[in-house]
């Protein structure tokens, strides 16, 4: 029912063609299209409940202004914007799975971009490279093209197509991170076989448990950036280095210190927020009620327009 998973229907048909290898005749070896068409009429009732959500999804965020804000019209966010952002998203899927350092709950990067940076030119050229090589190496690697169509369709609603700005959050990978676990399972298993009558498969379970021990100390290293709020919030603000978008995270973070009763550090942070926003009325609030309770009155009297 999420729209993370509206691709379900052709992921089903990408499985269909490997590893299930549906589409061939039997004893033929080759594509039918009667069996091809019996395969599509099969996903209609998936690809119908696809349509229904997206377009439920759609609707809802189209009216729902008072929470999310009014979508960009094409006046403010251009599709040439929306296409580099698009190509950047599939692209930046692929590499921050397989490197995944410097994870943060908000990424900025698509906040304000010139859709001809390298990065984003780079971007296009690596989905379009890796389509045309999966197209090309079909019929020698048939789980090339599945892979990588499994990677495009399942990002499909994670484009940002119709968002500015828009945030490329780690749980959109939930579904389409899937692949990776499979490409390696299957690689793990071609070692194996492969190296059976060289005497040194051990070396696949041993590769394998390095790299198991690696990811553990990665996941442990992210606990220890995730285990409070304040700790969490810290790592968001250094992250983001001088960006100006701290200040949403800074004046967050004084409302906690607040609600701890830590009035130096609530005030510390909303100052924080305030030489990067002057007029964020969220921070000054803040600052007032920790200044007041602070016994320093005279502070927040003496300067009204806070």
């Amino acid at each position: 029912s999420y729209a993370v998973v509206v691709g379900a229907a052709v992921a089903l048909l990408l499985l269909d063609y490997c590893p299930l290898r549906r589409f061939e005749s039997e004893g033929r070896g080759r594509w039918s299209w009667p069996v091809a068409r019996g395969l599509v009429l099969e996903k209609v009732t998936f690809l119908a409940m696809s349509l229904v959500v997206g377009l439920l999804t759609i609707c809802a965020r189209v009216n729902a202004r008072a929470f999310f804000g009014t979508p960009p019209t094409l006046k403010k966010f251009g599709i040439y914007d929306r296409v580099m952002q698009a190509f950047y998203t599939w692209a930046y899927y692929l590499w921050i799975e397989l490197v995944p350092r410097d994870l943060s709950p908000v990424y900025i990067r698509l906040v304000s971009f010139n859709p001809n940076d390298l990065v984003f030119i780079v971007s296009v050229a690596v989905i379009v490279l890796g389509s045309a090589a999966a197209w090309v190496l079909r019929r020698r690697f048939a789980w090339l093209p599945v892979a990588w169509g499994w990677h495009l369709v399942m990002l499909l609603p994670m484009l940002g197509l119709t968002e500015h700005p828009h945030y490329t959050n780690d749980r959109y990978a939930h579904m389409e991170g899937y692949v990776f676990g499979v490409l390696f399972a299957g690689f793990i298993v071609y070692a194996w076989m492969r190296l059976k009558d060289r005497g040194i498969r051990w070396l696949v379970p041993c590769a394998s448990g390095v790299l198991l021990l690696a990811a553990g100390v990665n996941c442990a290293a992210q606990e220890l950036v995730w285990r409070d709020t304040e700790s969490l919030m810290l790592h968001m603000i250094t992250e983001l280095g001088e960006d100006p978008y701290r200040a949403d995270i800074q004046w967050r973070l004084a409302q906690r210190y607040l609600e701890e009763k830590r009035y130096d550090k609530a005030v510390e942070f909303a100052d924080a927020a305030l030489a990067l926003t002057p007029r964020l009325l969220k921070a000054r609030s803040i600052k007032g009620e920790a200044l007041i309770d602070l016994g320093d009155r005279a502070a927040v009297e003496g300067r009204p327009d806070e």
